[in-house]
């Protein structure tokens, strides 16, 4: 499990599984199109590295999976993410709101 150093994010991976890999690229970006640009293309090679052979999680802000999918979650929202096509982008397949 990846999560962004933030303590929100980080602490909903030592919750979920007791343990977390801190990765930089999963902090938000805010309104950084640099900064989001960059991150964007290392979460791209790192999934495009598992190459589906493991379960690969990300714990994450808003302004991340907005630029990777195009789509916003509510607070408490999570989404599950999947290729969508063979050019790189991706797809909120299906998410699950929390009271």
């Amino acid at each position: 499990m990846l999560s962004s150093p933030e303590c929100r994010t980080r602490d909903t991976g030592l919750l979920a599984l007791e343990r977390v890999e801190i990765w930089t690229a999963l902090q938000g970006t805010l309104s950084n199109a640099a900064i989001a640009k960059q991150r964007v293309a290392q979460i791209h090679q790192r999934m495009q590295q598992n190459k589906g052979d493991k379960l690969l999680v990300f714990i994450t802000h808003d302004s991340i999976l907005r630029a990777l999918t195009g789509r916003m979650l509510a607070m408490r929202e999570y989404g599950v993410m999947l290729p969508s096509t063979a050019d790189g982008t991706y797809t909120v397949a299906g998410s699950l709101f929390i009271k």
